[in-house]
């Protein structure tokens, strides 16, 4: 799945996207009337400039990643909770704390299963890139 830079930079002007408030800015998507039925998204994500794997939230609309946190960032995506229509709403309005993934519903034995399964993910890319690096340099 790829993102979407001009809707990503479009959305984050529609909420007037803040840094460091990637929850809440694709929370505030999800409900805007322009991307009502996206799915809203926590996982990991990595870029090859910083090259280690970060919790982040975002939105998948019409099969399209949509960041509005980080429009023009370069990103793989390790999606873990996906939550849209009514599922979103019963999510939203059970938690007011973001990100979800942190309350015990999505926990197993205490552990971030799906969260890790995401971080892993990203880090075994890091583990590639840094292998590739040393193979050609």
């Amino acid at each position: 799945m790829e993102k979407n830079v001009a809707e990503s930079r479009r959305a984050a002007r529609l909420v007037n996207a803040q840094p460091n408030l990637c929850w809440q800015n694709a929370v505030d998507l999800v409900w805007s009337d322009e991307f009502a039925g996206a799915t809203y998204v926590e996982g990991a994500i990595i870029s090859r400039k910083a090259g280690f794997p970060q919790e982040h939230g975002w939105v998948v609309f019409n099969g399209e990643i949509i960041d509005p946190t980080l429009p023009d960032w370069e990103l793989f995506y390790f999606p873990a909770h996906q939550w849209a229509g009514e599922e979103f709403m019963r999510v939203f309005f059970q938690y007011e704390e973001k990100p979800f993934f942190k309350h015990a519903e999505f926990k197993q034995d205490a552990v971030q299963v799906e969260m890790d399964k995401a971080r892993n993910a990203a880090q075994e890319l890091a583990d590639t890139w840094a292998e590739e690096a040393k193979a050609g340099g």
